[in-house]
């Protein structure tokens, strides 16, 4: 796919910077709030500047939807980038190293591209239209069925709904503050589901995409179809078995 690799580049050179600014404890100030109590750091202004100025110089013709700058208009090209400069804002001011730079890609409202990059790992997760997602350029491993399933959730009521029952036990919930890793990390079957509320198109593009090129089953929690970058809530799962319980169980 076109722009491709130097979104790839532009992710991991913009991860260098952001992990050597969380290592010094800089840009960790809030400096607005917004939907959610969700704050925005000088970190992501910081880093959004930087991605956006790379964008710039690739000769990229289209748009750029942002979290923080909102919509910025590169030419007249087709193409729609989805940023998210720090998915983990929350993590990163308060010293947690669990957040990444996401970068989802749409040609006329199909995702293209997904590239997520989590600097404090090392980790570059990838995906296109047309092959499967890669972490680090090479195919994830298949980590066998666990006895005990391991859900990550971004609200404090689902949360609550997978872990009252007694017959859920065999549910382990997980809260990591991103809701790209999240998707990435069930695409890598590190997390066997997500449910994942309140979000907005630049917080699940790159994810989305990458879960899907895994074989992830993803449901707009609301339709009940297929998710969309459009979906506000949704359930992303290993197996559509484990999806239908989940639902079931927050419903």
């Amino acid at each position: 796919m076109i722009y491709k690799e130097q979104f790839v580049l532009i992710a991991k050179e913009a991860g260098i910077n952001l992990r050597e600014m969380f290592r010094n404890g800089e840009d960790t100030a809030a400096v607005k709030k917004k939907e959610g109590m969700s704050p925005a750091i000088a970190a992501d202004i910081k880093t959004e500047r930087f991605i956006l100025d790379a964008i710039r110089k690739t000769g990229f013709s289209g748009t750029v939807l942002s979290e923080e700058a909102g919509l910025v208009r590169f030419g007249n090209g087709t193409m729609v980038i989805h940023l998210d400069p720090v998915d983990g804002s929350r993590n990163y001011m308060h010293g947690i190293p669990h957040y990444c730079i996401s970068i989802g890609v749409t040609e006329e409202g199909k995702l293209v591209l997904g590239v997520v990059y989590n600097p404090n790992t090392d980790e570059l997760f990838v995906a296109d239209g047309e092959t499967s997602f890669t972490i680090n350029g090479k195919r994830a491993p298949i980590y066998p069925n666990k006895e005990v399933l391991i859900v990550s959730a971004t609200d404090k009521e689902e949360l609550h709904k997978l872990t009252s029952n007694a017959a859920n036990r065999d549910i382990k919930v997980r809260f990591g503050g991103s809701a790209a890793l999240d998707l990435c990390y069930v695409a890598a079957r590190r997390f066997d589901a997500a449910v994942i509320t309140k979000i907005s198109p630049h917080d699940i593009a790159a994810g989305l995409l990458i879960a899907k090129r895994s074989g992830a089953i993803i449901r707009d929690i609301d339709s009940r179809e297929e998710a969309t970058i459009n979906s506000r809530n949704l359930i992303a799962a290993s197996s559509e078995k484990l999806l239908q319980r989940i639902i079931e169980i927050i419903r």
